[in-house]
C-alpha cells in the first residue's frame, strides 16, 4: 500500500512499513545530521516509549513553547501553547523509511531555522487524493479520514460529521442539503467555505485554525461552538438561532451581543468565554434558560487576571438579567473596566 493510500485510511497509528523495518531506521535516524541538527536548536527529543516503538518523535523546546512530532507514516504536526496543526509533508517514498526519516527531519529543521534566523520556506506539496464517500443510514461520517477534498459527496444526506481531519482547508463539495446536524470536531479548516446550505443543528469544536464564522447558513437552529481560539468574532452567525452555545473563546467584543439577534435564543449557554469589551452585553440576554459559568485557572491561563475580574462581577449579577445592568454597569466601572461596561 502506498504512503498516499495509507493517509486516506487510518491514522498516525499505521505505518506501511513491518515493525523490524520501523525499529532500524528509527535507530539510524537518531544518528543522521538531520536528526542533529533539531537537537541544535535546543530541541529536547522527547518520544515516549510508546511513540518509539511506533517509529514517532516528538521534538520539544519549552522556552519557544513549541512541539513538533514526526510520524513514521507520513505525518508532521506542530503544537503551540494554543494550536495544535499539520505541516505540509514534502513527496516521500513507499519503500524507505529512513529515507522518509530524512525527509521529514529536514523539513522540521528547516521551519525551526527559518523561525530563527527569518528566511523564508518554500511552501511544498504531496497532500492525498480525495476517498470515496460511501453514505451509511443515509449519513455521511468523515472519522479519521486524512482526505484532501470533499468534491463527489452524495449531494443529499440527513447528518454530517467529520472528525480528526489534517489536510481539507474548507468544506467544498460537502453535500448542498443537509436535513438534520453538520459536526465538524478536531479538523483543521481555515475556513467555512462550502458549508452545506441546510442544517437545523451544527456542531464546531476543535477548529484550531478556523478564523471566522461566515458561510453558516440562515436554516441553522442550534449551534454549539467550542475551542476555536482563533475565532475571535460571532460575525455570521445566522439570525434564526434559538439556541447558542459558546466554550472556551477569546472573543475581541460582545458589542450588539444582545440585540442583533442572541434574544431570540430561548437557550443560550457561555462557558469560559471572554471578551476584550461590551461583556456587559452577557445581561441583555439572561433569562432563565441561561447558563454562564468560568473556570477561574482555566480563564487565568488563558486570558489573565483582569478577566477573572471582570467574570467575577458579571456572575455577580447576571442571574438577574436586564435588572442588575445598572448595578453590574457601576461595579465594571468602579473596577476601571470602562469597556466592558458597554452592551
Amino acid at each position: 500500500m502506498k504512503l498516499a493510500d495509507l493517509l486516506l485510511e487510518g491514522g498516525p497509528q499505521k505505518s506501511t512499513f513491518d515493525d523490524a523495518e520501523i525499529e532500524l531506521a528509527y535507530k539510524d535516524i537518531r544518528k543522521s545530521p538531520e536528526y542533529y541538527r533539531i537537537r541544535a536548536f535546543d530541541y529536547v527529543d522527547v518520544s515516549t516509549k510508546i511513540q518509539q516503538k511506533r517509529g514517532n518523535f516528538e521534538f520539544r523546546n519549552d522556552d519557544k513553547g513549541k512541539t513538533y512530532k514526526v510520524y513514521a507514516h507520513g505525518m508532521i504536526r506542530v503544537q503551540g501553547s494554543r494550536s495544535h496543526t499539520k505541516l505540509t509533508v514534502p513527496t516521500l517514498t513507499d519503500d524507505d523509511l529512513f529515507e522518509n526519516y530524512k525527509i521529514m527531519l529536514r523539513r522540521v529543521g528547516d521551519i525551526i531555522e527559518a523561525a530563527a534566523t527569518g528566511k523564508t520556506l518554500k511552501k511544498v506539496g504531496n497532500k492525498p487524493t480525495a476517498n470515496t464517500l460511501q453514505l451509511v443510514n443515509g449519513e455521511l461520517n468523515i472519522i479519521s479520514q486524512d482526505i484532501k477534498t470533499l468534491v463527489g459527496s452524495p449531494n443529499k444526506v440527513k447528518n454530517l460529521k467529520i472528525v480528526n481531519n489534517s489536510y481539507l482547508e474548507d468544506l467544498t463539495g460537502a453535500p448542498e442539503t443537509v436535513a438534520g446536524d453538520v459536526t465538524i470536531h478536531n479538523c483543521w479548516i481555515k475556513s467555512l467555505r462550502g458549508f452545506p446550505k441546510t442544517a437545523t443543528s451544527v456542531y464546531l469544536s476543535g477548529l484550531k485554525e478556523l478564523e471566522s464564522l461566515e458561510g453558516l447558513p440562515s436554516t441553522v437552529k442550534t449551534i454549539v461552538i467550542s475551542d476555536c481560539p482563533n475565532i475571535t468574532s460571532l460575525d455570521g452567525l445566522p439570525e434564526s438561532l434559538t439556541s447558542l452555545t459558546l466554550r472556551a473563546l477569546s472573543l475581541d467584543t460582545l458589542k450588539g451581543f444582545g440585540t442583533k439577534f442572541v434574544k431570540r435564543c430561548g437557550k443560550l449557554d457561555v462557558s469560559d468565554v471572554y471578551a476584550k469589551s461590551h461583556m456587559l452585553a452577557l445581561l441583555i440576554v439572561s433569562n432563565s434558560k441561561t447558563r454562564t459559568y468560568y473556570y477561574g485557572a482555566r480563564i487565568k491561563d488563558s486570558y489573565g487576571v483582569k478577566a477573572i475580574k471582570v467574570l467575577d462581577i458579571i456572575a455577580k449579577h447576571i442571574s438577574k438579567g436586564k435588572d442588575g445592568m445598572i448595578d453590574c454597569q457601576s461595579d465594571l466601572i468602579d473596577a476601571g473596566f470602562d469597556e466592558q461596561a458597554q452592551a
